[in-house]
């Protein structure tokens, strides 16, 4: 993690001279931009030459694992975080002011920068573990004689807020719908005037932090380096917008479901920690559109509002989201109680890791451990093989995808693990995938797929190819781990059900009879993860935590 600068004592504190020099202090941290940031805005509009912009990792966060023991945040997102925050400081500093990161809690970081008559400014925020923070930060403000002024998130973190939900007759918070369609087709025809609004340029001259001495140590990036070209910050948020929307975007509806390639923006993580808008990319998205097929437009635009659903969503449900159960009383599949789920470490161990020995769903989660992102559909199946076909305890997943994504959200990651376990309301056609093998089926359609699993599991580079999803099928000794290839690899004996098994090996019978065109050998090594065998597997095992979001489950 970064070297940070420590807090001094900051001067003039007086009661007598707060109203004049009292610091505007704006508290970021989904928000890590200086372009259309209202946040920010807002900051200047209160400082009377006295704004300070300060980060505060919190180790509740960033040194901390989860109920399930994972660390909260993965080397690889820490390594985008602190590649945002350099970039934020430098923007900041070229603008003649100073950004203050610290990595302690914002209850003890904030109040040491304010006097008497202060104001702390900070975008609103929805999931309980970030509420119950605002609470100690106001509370601890108040015993310094400062306010917590707490900002809507439509324009900052969000697409829309309740004014704009009302406009377009979509009610909020406690009656926001839980089907997508019934949010997203009222307000679609309004999308572009609001996504217009609330944007800015950068801020020419920012004020001076005074009044504190602050020591400008550099942050330090951490070794790990993500196997994408996904890079942290503003600059190259705004850089990859440019790019893919005069690239990519133009076959987006044709292309999102790829395994490989340039097919998706890749500004999730960009989204998720600020460093872009979501008004800017959804309005810049319509403003291309113009002249070209609208089909990718439009389905752009569709995924961008999925995101927005999440948070929503997750402000309806609150800590529901994170029980067993899920908000809803009974799931899809009938899985509606914390009975019908099991926990099994061995099974567990081998999905995290990409040795489950169904070549598909390995290849897709070393994919995610070397690189810290995948694709939609590939989360899509590596979901339904847990869910479905492990039985595994939905939030294993959810947690896992926590720790490992760069592009990681709470609302959608959450959120779109509760909706493929069927613990949420959802639409007929979602319900009917579950139990399916629709996401297999897209996945086995695309013509990359071979090229996709040799290029991430390389110890099955000379495995036939008509055998390549069902290598249980050949003629080697089944064990442990098949036994090793003439390169010396091995790969590991199937942790599958029947009813998968078959699929598989009924495609791989299909491909020898219609004859599928030999993949290209990818270079060797790329993705493999090490790792020993998987321990003894604890069927059933039963889970219990003190960590707040599961209170209850």
């Amino acid at each position: 993690m970064p070297l940070v600068a420590p807090i001094s004592a900051a001067a003039g504190d007086s009661a007598d001279t707060a109203s004049a020099t009292a610091p505007v202090v704006v508290w970021l941290r989904n928000e890590l931009r200086l372009c259309d940031n209202p946040l920010l805005q807002r900051g200047l509009q209160l400082a009377k030459g006295n704004l300070q912009l300060v980060v505060c990792l919190d180790p509740r966060e960033f040194q901390a694992t989860t109920a399930f023991g994972s660390p909260k945040v993965g080397e690889l997102r820490k390594r985008f975080v602190e590649e945002c925050l350099c970039d934020l400081r430098r923007r900041v500093a070229e603008r003649g002011s100073r950004l203050l990161v610290q990595q302690k809690a914002p209850e003890e970081v904030l109040p040491a920068l304010v006097s008497e008559g202060s104001t702390v400014l900070v975008t609103a925020q929805v999931c309980s573990e970030e509420r119950a923070v605002e609470r100690r930060v106001r509370k601890a403000l108040e015993a310094k004689g400062a306010a917590l002024e707490v900002v809507p998130a439509a324009g900052i973190t969000d697409l829309v807020g309740p004014e704009e939900l009302q406009r377009a007759g979509v009610p909020s918070g406690e009656e926001f719908p839980v089907i997508f369609q019934r949010f997203f087709l009222p307000l679609r025809p309004f999308l572009l005037e609001i996504c217009q609004k609330g944007l800015s340029d950068a801020p020419v001259n920012l004020p001076s932090a005074s009044g504190a001495e602050l020591e400008d140590e550099e942050l330090r990036l951490t070794d790990a380096v993500p196997g994408t070209d996904i890079r942290g910050g503003e600059t190259a948020g705004l850089e990859r917008m440019t790019v893919w929307l005069n690239s990519g975007f133009r076959s987006y509806k044709d292309t999102f479901r790829s395994l490989q390639g340039d097919y998706s923006s890749r500004l999730g993580a960009h989204l998720a920690y600020g460093c872009i808008s979501p008004r800017r990319l959804v309005k810049e998205a319509l403003s291309h559109g113009s002249g070209q097929s609208s089909v990718h437009v439009e389905h752009f635009v569709y995924e961008m509002c999925w995101r927005d659903f999440f948070r929503h969503t997750a402000a309806r449900w609150g800590t529901g989201l994170f029980h067993v159960a899920g908000p809803a009383e009974c799931g899809a599949h009938g899985m509606s109680s914390e009975s019908s789920w099991k926990r099994d470490l061995g099974a567990e161990r081998r999905w995290k890791e990409g040795s489950t020995g169904v070549p598909l769903v390995d290849a897709a989660m070393r994919e995610l451990n070397e690189t810290g992102y995948i694709g939609n559909l590939a989360r899509q199946f590596v979901a339904a093989f847990l869910i479905e076909d492990l039985q595994i305890d939905w939030r294993v997943g959810a947690d896992w995808f926590e720790a490992t994504l760069v592009d990681y959200d709470v609302h959608s990651n959450w959120g779109q693990w509760a909706r493929s376990a069927g613990v949420v309301p959802t639409n007929e056609a979602k319900r009917n995938r579950v139990g399916g093998t629709r996401y297999y089926d897209l996945a086995m359609q695309r013509p990359e797929v071979s090229d996709y699993v040799r290029n991430w599991l390389p110890e099955l580079q000379d495995v036939a190819d008509e055998e390549l999803f069902s290598p249980w099928t050949n003629s080697w000794p089944i064990g442990k781990v098949l036994s090793a290839t003439s390169n010396g690899s091995s790969y590991s004996k199937p942790l599958i059900s029947m009813r998968l098994k078959q699929y598989f090996e009924s495609v791989s019978g299909a491909s020898r009879l219609c004859g599928l065109p030999s993949p290209r050998r990818a270079k060797k090594g790329k993705g493999q993860r090490k790792g020993g065998g998987a321990p003894r597997a604890t069927a059933a095992l039963r889970w219990a935590t003190s960590d707040s979001r599961f209170h209850g489950s």
